[in-house]
């Protein structure tokens, strides 16, 4: 598997290693407007790995020594995390839920990944029996537990986890291995496969309906997806053919770029140059990394312009269309890849599959509405 498909595989499970090697330097300036770089205090590079839909943010850092460390960002107070089964230096934090359960990896001694499920500070290990070479979670907002093991081969397969029951997900086409992104709380995939020809070839699995991700201002099989949300709204990134990275949307075919406006961009650098975009939560709000004309990375958040729609709608990001927000949420959509949910009047919605609980307020009413980052 190539360098590229193995980079763009860490802006879904953040390993350790995509963090440690990159170069050291000072802390970026804030970009007003759209984008806002995120630098935690006193690091030399920032990766942010997963946002959720009240706005907090998990990732990891290093510092002058290239010693690795995750964080959590609530409201520009970052706060390190640490599994204690783990060895210094080797907790990676890779997604939060809403409920704030952070999923991630950390490494042993002899580099072999385990997986664990942070609940406010009490760490479960999610080790896949098959996966005798490493295991990254991550859970969603209806608990689901997933991501991907490696077996004794070193080939990476996805797995779902229910209760330790643990499945095998590997897609039809993959002859080498499949990584699993992400699975929305419908149970939507997006991942990444390579096919028999050795090429990977990212993907959005709906019921067993593949469907291929492939950025049209892409060269082939340069794509690579690392989240899908519950609007359906994929992100990722793809190198351009002078080896510079730009973050994507992709709603239904349609793409939209994500370049933060502080990247370097120089073609054939000797450094990383470009935008990646790594996640997104479900008011739009993307997050990422973009490096400098050093190859140096900064965290980044993208927050959508917002409109109003009337009264009784949710104010909405303008990630996408127009039309394709007033498609998704009037639920003219194609079968999961909407919302689902009668109820968005009644503040009282079964988007994550617990009745009862409620949207955030940004969500819900669009007069009293603000972007969750600023």
């Amino acid at each position: 598997m190539g360098m590229r498909v193995l980079h763009f595989a860490c802006l879904s499970v953040g390993t350790a290693a995509m963090v440690a090697v990159l170069p050291a330097t000072a802390s970026g300036a804030s970009t007003p407007g759209r984008y806002t770089t995120i630098d935690v205090p006193g690091a030399v590079s920032t990766t942010p790995a997963g946002i959720n839909d009240l706005g907090v943010i998990v990732g990891n850092y290093t510092d002058s020594s290239g010693n690795l460390y995750s964080y959590v960002d609530r409201d520009g107070k970052f706060v390190t995390i640490d599994d204690p089964s783990a060895p210094p230096f080797s907790t990676v934090a890779i997604s939060i839920n809403d409920s704030g359960v952070i999923g991630g990896a950390y490494y042993d001694t002899n580099g072999v990944p385990h997986g664990f499920i942070d609940r406010d500070g009490k760490f479960t290990t999610i080790d896949d029996p098959a996966g005798v070479d490493g295991t990254i979670a991550e859970i969603n907002n209806v608990g689901l537990i997933f991501g991907l093991y490696y077996d004794a081969s070193g080939e990476v397969h996805g797995f779902t986890d229910r209760n330790s029951n643990f499945t095998t997900i590997d897609a039809p086409q993959g002859v080498d291995g499949t990584f699993i992104s992400w699975i929305n709380d419908f149970g939507v995939i997006a991942g990444t496969y390579n096919d028999s020809s050795g090429n990977p070839v990212s993907y959005v699995d709906q019921g067993g309906t593949y469907t291929t991700i492939s950025d049209p201002n892409a060269p082939p099989f340069s794509t690579f997806n690392s989240f899908i949300n519950d609007f359906g709204v994929v992100v990722g990134a793809y190198v351009d053919a002078g080896g510079v990275d730009h973050g994507f949307t992709e709603l239904d075919g349609r793409y939209t770029s994500v370049d933060d406006p502080s990247a370097a961009t120089e073609s054939d650098a000797p450094y990383p140059q470009g935008t990646a975009a790594v996640a997104i939560n479900n008011l739009g709000v993307i997050v990422g990394f973009y490096f400098d004309s050093s190859g140096n990375a900064h965290g980044l958040a993208a927050n959508p312009e917002f409109v109003e729609h009337g009264d009784d709608v949710p104010r909405l990001p303008l990630v996408l269309a127009h039309e394709d927000y007033c498609r998704i949420l009037c639920g003219g959509g194609s079968p999961g890849r909407c919302l689902h949910c009668p109820q968005w009047r009644q503040r009282n919605c079964p988007r994550s599959h617990h009745p009862g609980q409620e949207f955030p307020s940004a969500l819900v009413h669009g007069h009293n509405s603000t972007p969750v980052m600023s």
